[in-house]
């Protein structure tokens, strides 16, 4: 199983919503979007360093592989060999890897950013009476007792 970094791990945990704190919840949306964002940012700079990486693994494999032929050897049998050298292989998980986190976090933004503007539509609601304290706190109650019941 992969493991991600503290920094994601902890803009996850907050795309939960709590009626409760939702006027706390409101007040850090901009900083948690930023913060994802700028999440995304280094991930799609990671992304692009290992796909150098990758290509320039493939390249010094295809010369190795020019340089210890006895015989003549066609690129076409280069390209297929390429996938069997270790470095090639170890610089494509690696690369693999950089694009499924950069694709993650900026799942993440758009998750924060979904949340934010749930957020804002429940406050409204709030405002509205249409949700009402009582009703949240209950909701809240609710879901704790179906965790002490599990």
């Amino acid at each position: 199983m992969t493991t991600y970094p503290d920094a994601y791990l902890a803009l996850k945990a907050q795309l939960s919503v709590d009626l409760m704190d939702i006027d706390n919840e409101l007040m850090k949306m901009p900083q948690l979007v930023q913060d994802a964002a700028e999440l995304a940012a280094e991930a799609s700079d990671d992304e692009n360093v290992s796909h150098l990486a990758y290509d320039v693994m493939k390249a010094e494999a295809g010369m190795r592989l020019r340089e210890e032929a006895t015989d003549r050897i066609t690129e076409a049998a280069i390209e297929r060999q390429l996938p069997l050298d270790e470095g090639v292989q170890e610089a494509r998980m690696a690369y693999e890897n950089a694009v499924t986190y950069a694709k993650l976090c900026t799942a993440l933004v758009n998750a924060l950013r979904t949340k934010s503007s749930l957020l804002q539509k429940a406050s409204d609601l709030i405002i509205a009476g249409y949700i009402t304290p009582s009703a949240a706190y209950e909701r809240r109650r609710e879901a704790i007792n179906s965790q002490r019941n599990r």
